[in-house]
Formats: structure tokens, C-alpha cells, sequence
């Protein structure tokens, strides 16, 4: 168990380099009318592209927690295979310039914010490789169904966290809340390409080692 929350707590963090999301939710945060409800609805949107992610490195773990011959083969193949996307999202991550925060526009419906959630989630290609991963590792694993629940719930957290972190800021303290991010998203701008390129290098030699043993 300890092995896999570690697994979780290393996948988790890296997903939540995501500054665009960030940017975003900060962005729309700052109008005082209703900023608030509109961040509410992008982190529906984020909510609803998790479920579905999660269900999808669900079945794949489950499937691949047999026993059986061809699907041990099936097991070794995808560790490959994910072997080979860490390593190509670990060169993008280090190679690849800055990426800008993103900025929300003036006037958008609540449904349009919720989209967009979805959308900026879903297409976060980096983090979803990295959630899909940790679902299929926990429903690969021997861990019981209520420790599977908690770890792909601090998975899906780290997930949204880009949203779900300004949100609860500027619930919990409004005056303070922009001081208080500004060098969050700073040192996301800054530095979390390093921290998700080490992930997807250190989880993709694993998987590598791990798909031809």
C-alpha cells in the first residue's frame, strides 16, 4: 500500500503543473461580482473530464490485474507503451518554452464555463497521462476497493488542484487571496515543467524496467 500511495502522491503532484488552468481560474477570480460561480463551473467541467478519465485507467487496471498468460503479455505491452510517452512528454517537458498563463475572457455563461473546464481538462494532455496512469496502477495493484476510492479521490484532487486551490483561497480568505497565489502560480510557471519532467522520466524508466522483466 505504501508503494502505491507513493506512486499516487509522485503522479499526483506532477499533474498539478498546469498553468494555463491556473491562469484561468485566477483570472476569473478576480471579477468580484461572479467570479466565483464561474470558477465553480470550470471546476465542474474539471470534475466531469476526471470521472471520465479515472473510469478509463480503471477498467484498463482491472482488466490487467488478471493472472492469465496473455494478459501478463498485455500488461508488459502497455507498461511499454507508457514507458515510451513518459520519456517523449520528460524531453517535451524540459524543452519545451514557458508556457504563458492563460486569461479568461470578460463575458462567458456559466454552461460555456463549465465546457471550458472540460475542455482545458481533457486537453491538459501531460496531466491526463498522468492521472489515466495512476487509476490504471491502483486497479492493477491488490489494494482493497476503500483504498482504492481514497487514492484515485487524492489522485483526482492533485488533478484539479490548478482550479480547486484559487477557488478555496478566495472562499476562505478574499482579501489576501491574490497575495497569497501570485507566487503559487509564480513557482508554477517557473519551475513545474522541471518537476513534471522528472516524474515522467523517473516513472518512465520504472514502467520501461518493469515492461521487459
Amino acid at each position: 500500500m505504501l508503494d502505491l500511495l507513493l506512486k499516487v502522491l509522485a503522479l499526483g503532484i506532477a499533474s498539478t503543473a498546469s498553468p494555463v488552468i491556473f491562469g484561468v481560474t485566477f483570472s476569473l477570480l478576480a471579477d468580484k461580482t461572479s467570479g466565483k460561480v464561474r470558477a465553480a463551473a470550470l471546476l465542474a467541467g474539471g470534475v466531469l473530464s476526471v470521472a471520465i478519465i479515472l473510469a478509463v485507467g480503471a477498467a484498463a487496471g482491472s482488466h490487467l490485474a488478471g493472472y492469465g498468460t496473455e494478459i501478463r503479455a498485455q500488461a508488459k505491452a502497455i507498461d511499454l507503451g507508457l514507458a515510451v510517452v513518459f520519456l517523449l512528454f520528460a524531453a517535451f517537458s524540459l524543452f519545451s518554452k514557458d508556457r504563458a498563463p492563460g486569461t479568461a475572457p470578460k463575458k462567458a455563461g456559466i454552461l460555456k464555463w463549465a465546457a471550458a473546464g472540460f475542455v482545458l481538462n481533457t486537453t491538459n494532455l501531460d496531466a491526463v497521462i498522468l492521472l489515466l496512469t495512476e487509476a490504471k496502477e491502483i486497479f492493477q495493484s491488490a489494494a482493497l476497493m476503500p483504498e482504492k476510492a481514497l487514492l484515485m479521490a487524492l489522485g483526482a484532487c492533485f488533478f484539479l488542484l490548478p482550479t480547486l486551490l484559487p477557488l478555496a483561497v478566495y472562499i476562505a480568505r478574499p482579501g489576501q487571496a491574490a497575495r497569497i497565489l501570485e507566487p503559487a502560480g509564480l513557482f508554477i510557471r517557473k519551475y513545474g515543467r522541471y518537476l513534471a519532467c522528472a516524474v515522467f522520466l523517473g516513472f518512465g524508466i520504472y514502467l520501461a524496467y518493469r515492461g521487459l522483466m
